[in-house]
């Protein structure tokens, strides 16, 4: 039991490495249009960095399963009735409750005071902008030629 424990182990660490990497690297945010973008990749990179292990233990145990205990030759009667692991749940059941209060506190919480410190602060070097705006919507050109001045 222990070497199927250790295998499955070792397959879950793979896929989490190889996850984790592809994660990293891979650059699949669209350029920041707004200045709070840096903000919301950050939150959106850590929801990312803290799922891969969670994705790779199901694939591990999917791809263990069907290759330990698939069907060889022909069967013809039901296997035994299957017991559920009351640790392996009660495991599960914590780790994943874990994870749920760490992604409500960061980046849900701290992100969104994050977010309204910055809307605090911005909200001073916004009036400028917000005066230039008006007058320019106050034009007659059509609403995709106008633009604010860029600060």
């Amino acid at each position: 039991m222990k070497k199927h424990a250790l295998l499955a182990f070792l397959l879950w660490a793979v896929l989490t490495a190889a996850g984790e990497a592809v994660a990293i690297t891979w650059d699949y945010f669209p350029l920041g249009a707004a200045e709070e973008a840096e903000i919301v990749d950050d939150a959106f990179n850590a929801l990312v960095v803290m799922s891969v292990p969670v994705i790779a233990f199901v694939l591990a145990v999917m791809i263990y399963s069907v290759l330990r205990f698939r069907q060889r030759g022909e069967q013809l009667e039901d296997g035994p009735p299957i017991h559920s692991n009351k640790r392996f749940v009660i495991t599960w059941f914590t780790v994943t409750s874990l994870l749920t209060v760490v992604l409500m506190i960061f980046p849900g919480t701290l992100g969104l005071l994050e977010l309204q410190l910055y809307g605090q602060h911005g909200a001073e070097s916004s009036q400028t902008k917000s005066n230039i705006c008006r007058t320019a919507e106050l034009s007659r050109a059509p609403f995709w030629v106008r633009e604010c001045a860029k600060y």
